[in-house]
């Protein structure tokens, strides 16, 4: 579902300024999702490991 946004909203990204944090996270989401749309069985878990301690 969220792919299926992403590729709805690309005009709204594209208006932002390119040297605007908002379009930095939007080209780094563009490439995680084209990475995901090649190998859609890797997933990534984002934090500590599970054998960290939480503070």
């Amino acid at each position: 579902m969220f792919a299926e946004y992403w590729d709805r909203t690309v005009e709204h990204r594209r208006s932002l300024p390119a040297d605007s944090e908002e379009a930095r996270v939007g080209a780094a989401v563009d490439i995680i999702l084209e990475e995901l749309a090649d190998d859609p069985d890797e997933w990534w878990i984002v934090g500590p490991s599970s054998g960290e301690p939480q503070p």
